[in-house]
């Protein structure tokens, strides 16, 4: 069995998630986006963010700043 590796990237605006998608991105075999869709609610929701790991299945990881209240 073949296992990926998982990226989120955490940052608040303006300081440098572009920059770090931007690496990610050039990395051979890696699919990683930059502010994934719609945004994930601040108010912590498990369904939508068992959805959005359930959407990782077709990318690397997500480099966005509204992964922070959901550690």
């Amino acid at each position: 069995m073949m296992y990926k590796n998982l990226i989120i990237g955490l940052g608040t605006g303006r300081c440098g998630t572009l920059s770090l998608f931007n690496f990610f991105s050039k990395q051979s075999g890696m699919v990683v986006l930059h502010d994934c869709k719609e945004s994930l609610p601040w108010d912590y929701d498990q369904s939508k963010l068992e959805r959005r790991i359930f959407d990782f299945r077709r990318f690397n990881g997500d480099v966005a700043f509204y992964y922070l209240n959901f550690n």
